[in-house]
């Protein structure tokens, strides 16, 4: 492939799993499971902070050449701890730079595209809407996308 958008793939696979995971805690709370709901909102929580954590991770390596001891330091504080654990996790991270940024970093640019298009559609946004945008449109980088839904609006507001 000549070009291919691993943010908008990825953060779009990462973006519907939280989504998943908020209309299950959401249905599970409207079924009186409460500890059941509040369970599927930590999960999906703790996935966030991991992927978070593994993409500073990314970046302090890869950008800033952080050592091995120095990111042991870091997983500690974070409770992770053990020398197969932290190893295992560096090296990974060394050995697929970007790897979990696509994802992440991904979801978070998705999530502001959704806010843009909040603020612009007003009273006409919708998930929906929004969600046959992102997919008519991609794949794609987000600079595109965001030109995408101003033009779209503008188009739409030209008589």
């Amino acid at each position: 492939e000549l070009l291919w958008y691993g943010g908008y793939l990825e953060g779009w696979a990462l973006y519907v799993e939280f989504l998943s995971n908020d209309y299950a805690s959401t249905l599970l709370r409207e079924h009186g499971q409460e500890t059941e709901a509040l369970i599927a909102q930590l999960e999906g929580h703790n996935r966030s902070l991991q992927l978070c954590l593994y993409s500073m991770i990314d970046i302090l390596i890869h950008y800033q050449g952080a050592s091995y001891r120095q990111i042991a330091k870091i997983l500690e504080n974070f409770g992770l701890s053990g020398s197969e654990t932290t190893k295992s996790i560096y090296n990974y991270i060394v050995k697929e730079p970007c790897n979990y940024l696509k994802y992440y970093l991904g979801y978070l640019e998705i999530l502001n595209l959704r806010e843009d298009a909040r603020t612009l559609w007003g009273e006409d946004y919708t998930d929906y809407r929004f969600h046959c945008f992102y997919l008519e449109s991609g794949p794609s980088d987000f600079l595109s996308l965001r030109e995408r839904l101003m033009a779209k609006e503008m188009e739409a507001r030209t008589p």
